[in-house]
């Protein structure tokens, strides 16, 4: 059965085919381009998700006070959506929210007594990515994922560097319809390690 053409299963088709790699019909099989897939698929997903303010993966929200409050140096604790990925801010400010503020784990503490935000979205339902960031989502699958399956290393920076034009483009293709801002992810949500050091653990388990 064929995947759906946007489903997790089906981007990843996409980039190994790319490589003229073996394609997958489940990220459960038993094969090598499999388990690549499964084991880093989510992780770049969100990684691309937030490499750029991608406008359908924009949410505004009012957030709920809790009733707890912080234990000092603030009066007031606010809950982040689950699904947050990255604050957008302008001039170095979350949107929306004048007060004085500390990100605090999974809280906003202030002395506002009310928070808006705008933020981008953790979007795990590909059919609504657009086509230049699903492209971008390739690239980065075979950057990451490509010199493991083909055991091209010397490959992997030039891949890299594909990926990171892609999302240069979206960034001046975006600036060109809205004014610039800035998007902050949190600490929490960011890589442990870096890129090249997740070569060399991929590298190495498979």
């Amino acid at each position: 059965m064929t995947a759906p053409i946007d489903s997790n299963v089906a981007l990843c088709n996409r980039f190994l085919t790319r490589l003229s790699a073996n394609q997958i019909s489940s990220l459960d099989e038993e094969t090598r381009e499999a388990r690549l897939c499964k084991a880093n698929f989510e992780f770049l997903r969100d990684d691309v998700n937030t490499a750029h303010a991608w406008g359908f993966a924009l949410k505004q929200a009012n957030l709920a006070q809790d009733a707890g409050t912080p234990q000092w140096g603030a009066t007031y604790q606010y809950a982040i959506p689950e699904d947050l990925l990255g604050f957008i801010t302008e001039e170095g400010e979350i949107q929306g929210l004048e007060q004085p503020y500390r990100v605090l784990g999974d809280k906003i503490i202030t002395h506002a007594t009310e928070v808006k935000i705008e933020y981008v979205a953790r979007t795990t339902d590909l059919n609504k990515w657009s086509s230049m960031a699903k492209e971008s989502l390739i690239s980065r699958l075979m950057a990451e994922l490509g010199p493991a399956l083909t055991e091209r290393f010397n490959a992997a920076q030039g891949l890299y560097n594909i990926y990171v034009e892609k999302i240069s483009l979206a960034g001046s293709y975006n600036g060109a319809e809205s004014t610039p801002r800035e998007l902050i992810v949190n600490t929490w949500l960011q890589s442990r390690h870096s890129w090249w050091y997740r070569h060399g653990a991929i590298a190495a388990m498979y």
